[in-house]
């Protein structure tokens, strides 16, 4: 498997305390110390690191009051300043921006590439968030970036989504359920043919604030001590495939704007074939599932049907063997669930699970639903504005 990589962001989460949002009030200044923190992690000064860190991200949200206090205009100098800065030091360094919580604000699309594009001021990557109500929200939002970069002569411009999710605003126990591993299964589905570079799911771990949960403020794929939600199961099950399926096949032409998806894939030695199907938000649908032309005329095979909803997490449900050289299934795939299929003429096959995290009772109860919104909603308009 390939190394994990850091990806740098300077910036400031939502914060009452408005020193931390103030704009540089000497940006040059600013831009210096980005760049001694650069050379402290990349290239060994005062006592540092060898890390060769290529992705330095400007700023977080600025188009947000809650982590930005300056205007657009502020932020674009600000940019500037600190990719000329730091470009003149390693021309191999990766600077992008500018981090927004959408794509919705002209002030960070239109406005800031015109300006980079009218003062020659390189931009490696292009950076945003999306919080979505469906996978195709995002999937929509990605073609959109893409395009606009496109437009604006930026071709080589990397798209990345630093931050994705579930919108903020829905129920907590929609955020630990199979409901959300769903999404995430189909959001990674879409993703694959969204013309977009990387996508940061946003978060890991979070720290266990019994308030945070109860408004619907926690979108850790794990709790506090580690321990697995639904939802990362999605990310097992798309880790199977492309470990050791990694070559795609071809499936038949997918709308994700219904809330189903799918993805297909084989192995360099065509010993494993795996299959990720996953309902967002349709209701129940019957399926047939028909493999044609399998590598294995005439040898034995199995095929191991994994299933993630409510009651099942990553579970084994079906275990069959055979020898045709078409595989054929009937299924339902019920809302919020996800099929996962492995086929291998190999002994071995992916594990099973792990055991999840249970959700609280109270969190299960839809009647604390639009208070627990109600309360949302003002704390993002006080932090955020």
């Amino acid at each position: 498997m390939p190394a994990a990589k850091y990806f740098i962001v300077w910036g400031e989460s939502a914060s009452d305390n408005n020193s931390l949002r103030i704009p540089p009030a000497n940006m040059t200044k600013w831009a210096e110390v980005c760049k001694h923190i650069v050379m402290h992690y990349n290239n060994g000064w005062n006592n540092g690191h060898h890390y060769n860190i290529t992705y330095w991200e400007i700023w977080n949200e600025p188009d947000l009051n809650g982590f930005w206090d300056g205007t657009a205009n502020e932020y674009y100098i600000l940019y500037h300043t600190i990719a000329q800065i730091l470009k003149a030091y390693n021309p191999s360094l990766k600077i992008g921006g500018p981090c927004t919580s959408s794509i919705a604000d002209m002030n960070f699309t239109h406005g800031f590439l015109t300006y980079l594009v009218n003062n020659e001021i390189p931009l490696d990557f292009y950076s945003w968030h999306h919080y979505a109500d469906t996978p195709h929200d995002l999937y929509t939002s990605s073609r959109t970036v893409r395009t606009l970069l496109d437009s604006y002569g930026l071709a080589d411009c990397e798209s990345i989504n630093t931050e994705w999710n579930v919108n903020i605003l829905t129920p907590q126990r929609d955020k630990d359920n199979a409901k959300n591993a769903a999404f995430t299964a189909c959001s990674l589905t879409t993703f694959q043919d969204a013309s977009i570079d990387y996508a940061f799911r946003y978060r890991g771990t979070q720290d266990n604030n019994w308030l945070m949960r109860l408004i619907g403020f926690d979108l850790a794929l794990f709790t506090h001590d580690g321990i697995y939600k639904t939802p990362a199961l999605a990310y097992n099950a798309m880790h199977y495939l492309m470990r050791d399926t990694p070559i795609r096949l071809t499936t038949p032409t997918m709308d994700a704007s219904n809330g189903i998806t799918y993805l297909a894939g084989i192995s360099e030695d065509k010993t494993n074939i795996s299959i990720i199907i996953s309902n967002y938000e349709a209701p129940d649908t019957p399926y047939t599932l028909n493999l044609t032309k399998l590598p294995w005329n005439n040898i034995s095979y199995t095929a191991v049907f994994y299933l993630i909803d409510e009651d099942h997490h990553l579970e084994i449900v079906e275990n069959v063997t055979s020898d045709k050289s078409v595989y054929s299934t009937m299924q339902t795939l019920e809302k919020s669930t996800i099929h996962f299929i492995r086929l291998t003429n190999s002994t071995v096959v992916p594990d099973e699970g792990p055991v999840v995290a249970s959700i609280p009772p109270f969190l299960r109860l839809r009647i604390f639903d639009p208070i627990a919104r109600i309360i949302g909603i003002f704390i993002m308009i006080l932090i955020f504005g």
